[in-house]
């Protein structure tokens, strides 16, 4: 009883289903990775490079799930390169690894991918790559350098980033400038696919101020870590200003946990004998 009035109290978003209440479109899950033990991951640039270096695991198919369902969403058609935001609604909700292992997912496509790192207050994605972060996409912001000297190559074939660069005094005003879109053009003839590794968006109003440059956002939730209203909010903050919301990948979701139906069929390629396979009601499945 003592845990079911808990789980009653409980007012996280846990499951796709909650996402649908909410009215937001669902674009998928992103698995919880754990280290060979079964213990949660805590090295933090194993996880930022997660696919890269497990590309047969369940997170990258997870993931390749999420990169089909987005590129379905084609760019304006006045320009080359699909422009897409990641955000969520509070800090810690992993949208910064969502970012780069999108990234890492679209540039295996045979695609050239451009990771931003647009947080110009709390800048990480250098730290993923193990870059610098002396110049960077303020500095193509306010003019010291060119988009065409600024993106570094990373482990991955066909993937770059921009840093962040040094931290401007007002990040919003530089990102809401005249010289973005200057900017972004010249990168849309560079890249086919520009990812932005935004700020959340309750936080500060720079996330609200890009989705107006870009062809959609990706909402990053963290399950049971992230009450709805603060979702919400951060869904009428977009809806405010007429963002095109792509919809939520709900992030750090424990696929193993039975008390919500979620089971998937999972097939490693290359990795000897398929696996037994569950059935949503839990039973084994033979393969085939």
């Amino acid at each position: 009883s003592l845990a079911l009035f808990f789980e009653y109290m409980d007012n996280s978003i846990k499951t796709r289903e909650e996402v649908d209440g909410l009215g937001l479109p669902f674009l998928g899950i992103i698995p919880s990775v754990t280290d060979p033990d079964g213990r949660p991951l805590t090295n933090q640039s194993e996880r930022y490079l997660y696919s890269l270096n497990n590309p047969k695991s369940a997170f990258s198919e997870f993931m390749r799930n999420i990169r089909t369902n987005i590129l379905y969403m084609k760019p304006r058609e006045d320009r080359k390169a699909q422009r897409i935001l990641v955000t969520s609604a509070g800090p810690r909700e992993g949208k910064t690894t969502t970012s780069v292992n999108l990234g890492i997912t679209m540039a295996s496509g045979n695609r050239r991918v451009l990771l931003i790192d647009a947080d110009l207050r709390r800048p990480s994605l250098h730290k993923a790559f193990g870059l610098g972060n002396e110049r960077g996409f303020s500095d193509l912001l306010t003019g010291r350098w060119s988009p065409e000297t600024i993106p570094m190559m990373t482990g991955q074939k066909g993937l770059f980033v921009i840093p962040s660069g040094p931290r401007p005094p007002n990040p919003a005003e530089l990102l809401s400038g005249s010289r973005v879109e200057e900017v972004l053009q010249k990168l849309d003839d560079m890249f086919d696919v520009v990812i932005f590794d935004s700020p959340p968006v309750a936080a500060v109003t720079d996330a609200v101020v890009l989705s107006q440059r870009v062809d959609g956002v990706v909402l990053v939730v963290k399950s049971f870590k992230v009450g709805r209203d603060l979702v919400l909010q951060a869904k009428q903050q977009l809806e405010d200003v007429n963002a095109n919301l792509y919809g939520v990948a709900l992030n750090d979701f424990d696929i193993q946990r039975k008390s919500y139906g979620y089971y998937y069929y999972y097939t490693y390629y290359g990795q000897g004998d398929e696996p037994p396979r569950k059935t949503r009601f839990g039973g084994r499945k033979k393969a085939g």
